[in-house]
């Protein structure tokens, strides 16, 4: 877009194996959400789990299996994406993000007539396609709305210029499945663009994108805490660690909040690229963050989102010619 840019940049893996950290099978994967003004976008979080212990001694086991073969899809790494081809709509797409249950794809379509609207799809299960994508009108202005995120809860979080530049909003969720007029996210919004939240599974912790003053780079990833899912969050502060000096945007965290998925051009990448981190606990900070090379291609693949289960990555990129929503499959 022109003033206000519906994508950012995102997150994906091959993960650091939950080897590294002395522990069995992670958890689950939540989502994020995608989506900024000109020339930034984004946002990362932490949330959690319990503590995690040291690794144990290293080495495989006799008779383990072997190097994974050329062209095989190495373990707890994604495979190729394909293109989620069934939302045929005019415009680029952004911001791709799926409900608690899997079954909704909430993203924002940017046109020549509309600087973006927020928009939704739903299928029977995860091997079935989205049915056709519908508006959503009562959210919609004549502004900009993209980056949609729905917490546990339904709660639709997304970033909207209505009252002149990207703000966090929210609106609830009724029980048909229209959501109330939305407002404002108290504490969270700054006097510089704000866009590209992700609440943790709890609800207690809100990853976001920000233009703000007091990070390093040209946009970064911050995060603000309640104790309550009544309580107004925190001030916001930047996930330093993840930060650089160049674009670091649109985190999207596991559903035990110990792994996050980010998009970022800075050094190693391509262009803006998908890349992840993971930490022990939800007190410890990130580790240096790796690039998700088996799903990053020339170009941007920005506004990356990980589904509630962790067998779904969802992000928006032009690769193929037009700007469309692509998903990338964990390998078995």
């Amino acid at each position: 877009m022109s003033t206000v840019l519906l994508a950012c940049g995102m997150l994906a893996c091959p993960q650091l194996m939950d080897d590294d950290f002395g522990v069995s099978d992670g958890g689950a994967g939540p989502p994020g959400s995608g989506g900024a003004t000109a020339g930034t976008a984004g946002a990362a979080g932490r949330a959690g789990g319990p503590p995690i212990g040291p690794a144990g001694p290293g080495g495989p086991a006799p008779g383990g299996a072997g190097p994974t073969p050329p062209g095989a899809c190495p373990k707890d790494d994604f495979a190729a994406p394909t293109l989620v081809n069934e939302l045929d709509l005019a415009g680029k797409l952004w911001g791709p993000a799926l409900s608690n249950d899997g079954r909704t794809l909430y993203f924002a379509v940017e046109s020549d007539a509309d600087a973006g609207d927020l928009y939704r799809a739903t299928r029977a299960d995860r091997a079935a396609p989205f049915a056709a994508a519908t508006p959503i009108t009562e959210l919609n202005t004549d502004g900009a709305e993209g980056t949609p995120y729905a917490s546990a809860d339904g709660t639709l979080y997304f970033y909207s210029d209505r009252q002149g530049q990207p703000d966090i909003w929210r609106a609830v969720r009724t029980p048909d499945g229209s959501f109330m007029p939305p407002e404002l996210v108290p504490t969270v919004n700054s006097s510089a663009p704000d866009f590209l939240p992700c609440l943790s599974m709890d609800g207690l912790r809100l990853v976001f994108g920000s233009n703000r003053s007091g990070a390093a780079g040209q946009s970064d990833l911050w995060m603000a805490t309640r104790t309550t899912l009544q309580g107004a969050f925190s001030a916001a502060f930047p996930l330093s660690e993840l930060n650089t000096g160049a674009r670091d945007e649109g985190g999207s965290l596991t559903t035990d909040d110990l792994r996050i998925y980010f998009t970022s051009d800075r050094e190693g990448s391509a262009d803006l690229d998908i890349w992840y981190s993971a930490r022990y606990n939800i007190w410890s900070g990130f580790s240096p963050p790796v690039n998700l090379a088996s799903v990053n291609e020339e170009g941007d693949d920005a506004d990356v989102h990980i589904a509630r289960d962790g067998r779904e990555l969802f992000f928006s990129s032009a690769r193929g010619g037009s700007q469309r929503i692509w998903r990338a499959e964990r390998c078995p």
